[in-house]
């Protein structure tokens, strides 16, 4: 029942922020900005969510996950005032461009309601569960990009409102809906026991090759291995993050699409995604672990991606992203645990680095996108590029790494499909050959009666 609160708070906070994006391209030139300025607005956010990342780990421990939950969603609160202000004209012309700027910086906090909610996560559900529970909240989050979009459409196309800023005050009410929600979550101050990240039992056990720490305690880990580890994961998820700060402008100057197109638009992505964090990660993870679909998903992203800006057809690019959408949400996701393996028993640290590995990504794109749309240049080709020094890295650094946690954990060799195969392969067959014999025995007693 918790876990349901917490993926609704931050599905709210999500949809939020989504509902009024999607006019944030038309909003900015009305105010006569450039797809740059825009941008550098956009890194204003994201470089305050890397500052807040630095200590969100000590804010975690000190206040709680849900404190820092409710911070985070009165502060992005704060920002839909400020941009529906400066967008609806309510302020004088001199202060429109800095109310915009303050509004679209403050909405850049919204990263770490996924943060709070994944420690709450951490605390609540054993260390074997966490991929699966990691992934039902990304696909909420992702979700929220499907519900913002539509609920967008619904306002601006079908009832004629939200245009100008009023979007960004409708988009109050499910951000007070998530505030009453996550008042109602357990303070939860306690960080996460040994017993939850203990080793599992032959019933209950993880995947071996899908835990990086499996060979000794997070903290016992260098500092060079993380930091190469990070390095791999933020050039890995850098499509993802150009995607996502820059989507609106890359339609609108390519497609020429309108608002509502690129909320019909962003629902189709943000499907996709949704799909692959319920279907394809947890799969992906309990069959190679989490540096294995990292990389994996990497080499998908790197390939598919540097083919989309040569389709010129729209249904066909749409599709392609669909596909390198999907890579996209697996190699996050993979990141995202793979931090928190790292750093275990400490999962407020893992849970801070993965949110600073998003935070760094979203610094560099925005303005990087802008400039890259300003030079007509092919964007998500150089994003590609990027994801593809990141596989290379990870095959040269954490992949042995991973391989070698692995063997420590004595489940390498040749008994499993590869270094970073299932170990719960082998009770799952003794199970099913314990089931066979008891049936053999079942029906030689019959027989006999």
């Amino acid at each position: 029942m918790a876990a349901a609160r917490i993926a609704g708070a931050v599905f709210l906070t999500f949809a939020a922020t989504a509902m009024s994006g999607s006019s944030a391209a038309k909003v900015n030139e009305s105010l006569g900005g450039s797809a740059s300025s825009l941008g550098q607005a956009r890194t204003g956010a994201q470089i305050l969510g890397l500052c807040l990342g630095f200590v969100m780990s000590h804010a975690l421990r000190r206040l709680g996950p849900r404190a820092v939950l409710l911070f985070v969603i009165a502060t992005v609160a704060l920002g839909q005032v400020c941009v529906g202000c400066a967008a609806g004209g309510l302020v004088g012309a001199e202060e429109t461009p800095r109310l915009f700027l303050i509004g679209t910086v403050l909405n850049g906090v919204s990263l770490h309601a996924l943060t709070a909610g994944k420690e709450m996560l951490a605390r609540a559900f054993h260390a074997t569960e966490l991929a699966s529970e990691y992934g039902k909240l990304s696909m909420y989050s992702a979700l929220a990009y499907v519900a913002g979009p539509i609920a967008f459409i619904a306002l601006h196309d079908g009832l004629g409102i939200g245009g100008d800023g009023n979007v960004y005050f409708i988009a109050l009410v499910p951000l007070v809906a998530a505030v009453c929600i996550a008042a109602t979550l357990p303070i939860a101050q306690k960080e996460a026991t040994a017993a939850k990240l203990a080793p599992a039992t032959p019933r209950r056990r993880a995947p071996a090759a899908a835990s990086f720490a499996a060979g000794g305690e997070g903290a016992t880990r260098g500092g060079a291995e993380i930091a190469l580890a990070m390095l791999t994961a933020v050039l890995v998820a850098f499509p993802f993050s150009t995607m996502m700060q820059a989507l609106d402008l890359y339609l609108s100057s390519r497609f020429q699409l309108e608002p509502g197109s690129i909320a019909a638009t962003t629902v189709v992505i943000a499907v996709s995604y949704a799909v692959s964090q319920a279907v394809l990660f947890p799969r992906a993870h309990a069959r190679w672990g989490s540096a294995r679909a990292l990389i994996g998903a990497g080499a998908i992203v790197a390939t598919v991606g540097a083919t989309v800006d040569s389709i010129s057809s729209f249904p066909l690019w749409i599709s392609a992203m669909a596909l390198c959408v999907a890579a996209m949400a697996v190699a996050v996701s993979a990141s995202d645990v793979l931090m928190v393996e790292l750093a275990a028993p400490n999962t407020a640290t893992g849970n801070a680095r993965a949110s600073t590995i998003a935070s760094i990504n979203n610094c560099i794109s925005p303005s990087t996108a802008g400039a890259i749309l300003d030079r007509k240049l092919p964007l998500f080709r150089v994003s590609a590029a990027a994801a593809a020094m990141g596989v290379v890295l990870g095959m040269l650094t954490i992949m042995p790494a991973a391989a070698a946690a692995a063997r420590a954990a004595g489940v390498g060799g040749k008994k499993r499909r590869g270094v970073m195969g299932s170990a719960s392969a082998t009770p799952r067959r003794s199970a099913r050959l314990s089931t066979q014999k008891q049936r053999s025995l079942e029906s030689a007693r019959k027989t006999a009666e």
